[in-house]
């Protein structure tokens, strides 16, 4: 705990104080104290990242009773536990913290093999001879898109061609498309998958903050006549349970950074358990009922994800 030091006149509003704790004002506390190094830092954890005693008591709820803390919190018992955002953003940007952690040993190791073998990293990325190619179904039969995926693919195969050569060998009309298709294809040649997934990463906290109303309006809409649930209950427990997914999610990284082991499947099953019971906790409808409203919940995510994903994809061809 932090040193008190009372003073006689408030530091902020310059109020003549006769021992209060807080100045009557403007609220400050009394407190003439310099902090140290020390207390900063302490300062920093409390308040930022929340590693008091709230924090602690969330994550043992959160994981070992699952749908307790958001029943809790939207019943009011609150000064107990953290903030379903702050404890969100919290995970989140640990997570993105083993990802980097991650990602620099894996490079690490990388470089040793590159110098340990002659033929360098050609010999551990074997798949990059192999160029990728776009394609899409037979429903978009425009010609424009035709066009523009056959010089995307093209490009990729004849990595030395200009856009003129290009457009020339497929004997094609050139325009916006096939231009904006050929540098794509230039850029996706330097970064690779690399590149779209670093640009997936760096959007990752806007996308899980974009999918947390989604998930709420999934759950109102499974939960129609829960007329004691409102549509912010919902966020609140979506927030909670894309909490402990991050958390499912940073045992996996520290498991790997520790010990290279990937446990994804087991922890992705233990996910689901979880999601199951906080339903069946939080909703308090019957097993079955929930079992059904259960799968159609992760049936719709699952569509959800990938007309995101699209989205996404679209976006990085289109302006990354």
């Amino acid at each position: 705990m932090a040193k008190i030091e009372k003073g006689t006149v408030c530091p902020n509003c310059k109020t003549r104080l006769q021992g209060e704790n807080f100045c009557p004002e403007c609220g400050q506390l009394n407190n003439r104290h310099k902090p140290g190094f020390g207390e900063l830092i302490r300062d920093l954890f409390s308040t930022t990242f929340g590693f008091d005693s709230k924090f602690w008591r969330s994550l043992r709820v959160l994981f070992t009773s699952p749908g307790k803390i958001a029943l809790d919190f939207i019943d009011g018992k609150r000064a107990r536990y953290m903030p379903p955002v702050r404890m969100f953003i919290l995970f989140l940007i640990l997570s993105l913290v083993f990802n980097q952690l991650i990602d620099v040993k894996e490079r690490g190791l990388v470089d040793m093999n590159a110098h340990d073998s002659p033929e360098g990293l050609i010999q551990i990325q074997t798949d990059s001879s192999q160029a990728p190619t776009l394609s899409f179904g037979k429903h978009y039969s425009e010609k424009k898109v035709h066009n523009a995926i056959d010089v995307f693919n093209m490009a990729l195969e004849n990595p030395t061609y200009s856009y003129q050569e290009v457009s020339d060998s497929l004997n094609i009309q050139t325009g916006f498309w096939t231009e904006l298709a050929f540098h794509r294809a230039k850029r996706f040649e330097e970064s690779g998958m690399q590149g779209l997934f670093e640009y997936l990463y760096s959007k990752l906290v806007w996308i899980m903050i974009f999918f947390l109303p989604l998930l709420a309006f999934l759950l109102k809409i499974h939960y129609p006549f829960k007329r004691d649930r409102i549509f912010v209950d919902h966020l609140v427990f979506a927030t909670y349970m894309q909490t402990a997914f991050i958390g499912f999610l940073l045992v996996n990284q520290l498991l790997h950074l520790l010990f290279a082991w990937r446990i994804q499947g087991i922890l992705i099953l233990g996910f689901a358990v979880y999601l199951y019971f906080s339903l069946l906790r939080f909703y308090k409808q019957g097993k079955g009922i929930t079992l059904l409203k259960f799968i159609s919940l992760n049936i719709s995510y699952f569509i959800l994800g990938i007309f995101f994903l699209l989205l996404v994809g679209t976006v990085f061809f289109l302006i990354f």
